[in-house]
Parts: structure tokens; C-alpha cells; sequence
């Protein structure tokens, strides 16, 4: 299952030059993979934001009510994993980073007040039971995260986690590739018509 999942998500990040349908489609898979009902990218811009580049599974309301997070911000997961700050809820980290606890309602019941007060609680107060946050890293440096969530308790494992950390891996270098190209092509465009400009102005 491991080997067939690295395959696909590798032609999925293979044959895309395009930002949004390699997303769509790696998010897909990931729903696919796990049987969760929602899963969603976020990509870090360069002031910290971290909005949601693509979403599948959650409500409007949840995306707009999550999608102006910050790692500049003093509160939420997604920041968390991204710094790398487990702080107090180091026990639901993985040695690669990502977060993610079988039952949000039993961790809530079973939670310090110090572990409370680092989480925003968001995904529980709409109805979701099981949570994971996948850091999206390129060499040393993360980009975004991978969220999934689902209703049902207990159906995200550990072994998914390091199917999806494997993914999130392949993810962090595609982005940079179709990034730099999607750039590569603005800048040709931008070249192109300075020198329309610079014709125009000659004649």
C-alpha cells in the first residue's frame, strides 16, 4: 500500500506544470488513500499566511474562518506544525512533525489547561473527530501543510500519517518545480512585453 501510494502521488506530481490541478488532483488521492471527507492544502506566502490553496470537503465557513491564519499568529495548530513548535502537545507529534490525534472530542476530555489553551479548536467545533497535519517540507524548508480530517473517530492511523509525511515530501518538491516555472513564465511574458513596449516606442 506504501509503494502503490508513493507511485501515484508521483505521477500525480509528475505530470502537472500547473499549480491548481496538481493539487486538486494530489488532494483527491489523499481522500482516496484515507476515506476522509475533507483534506486541504495550505501553502505559507512570503509574509507567513498560511491560506488554504485548495480545499476539498470543508465548508466555506470553515475555510474562511481558518484561511487567514498566520505563523506570525498566537494560536492554532497549522502554525504549530509548520514552526515545528509542539510546545505542550508534544505526545501527539510524530518524530517528522505532523500532528494528529484519533479523536479530537477524547483529547479535548483528557487535555491540560496548558495543552488547551495552544489549540483553536476549530475542526472539533465542526464536527470533526479526526485530525492529522502533514508539514509539506522541501530540504529545510516547509512550505505548507497537508489537513485531513474526518467525522469518525479512529480513521486516521499512525501508518496513514507516514504514508501521507511520504506524500507531503514528493507535494514540497513539485510545488517548488511549478513554482519556479509558473515564475519562469511570468517573467518571460513580463520580458515580452517590455520589449513590444520598447518597439512600439522606437517606431
Amino acid at each position: 500500500k506504501r509503494i502503490q501510494a508513493a507511485n501515484s502521488f508521483l505521477r500525480i506530481t509528475n505530470r502537472h506544470s500547473m499549480m491548481r490541478p496538481m493539487l486538486k488532483e494530489f488532494i483527491a488521492e489523499i481522500q482516496a488513500l484515507t476515506q476522509c471527507s475533507a483534506v486541504a492544502v495550505r501553502i505559507m506566502d512570503e509574509e507567513g499566511k498560511i491560506p488554504y490553496a485548495e480545499a476539498e470537503g470543508f465548508s466555506n465557513d470553515f475555510c474562511n474562518l481558518e484561511g487567514d491564519l498566520s505563523i506570525h499568529s498566537d494560536g492554532g495548530m497549522c502554525a504549530r506544525v509548520i514552526k515545528n513548535d509542539p510546545d505542550a502537545l508534544a505526545p501527539y507529534f510524530t518524530q517528522n512533525g505532523s500532528y494528529f490525534v484519533k479523536s479530537t472530542s477524547a483529547f479535548l476530555a483528557s487535555a491540560t489547561e496548558e495543552q488547551k489553551r495552544t489549540l483553536r479548536n476549530t475542526c472539533h467545533r465542526f464536527g470533526y473527530e479526526s485530525l492529522a497535519l502533514i508539514p509539506i517540507r522541501s530540504g529545510n524548508a516547509t512550505l505548507g501543510l497537508i489537513h485531513v480530517a474526518d467525522e469518525k473517530p479512529d480513521a486516521i492511523t499512525a501508518d496513514l500519517v507516514e504514508i501521507l509525511e511520504s506524500a507531503a515530501l514528493q507535494l514540497g518538491t513539485a510545488i517548488q518545480r511549478v513554482s519556479a516555472e509558473q515564475a519562469l513564465k511570468v517573467a518571460y511574458l513580463e520580458l515580452d512585453d517590455r520589449v513590444r513596449q520598447r518597439t512600439e516606442m522606437l517606431s
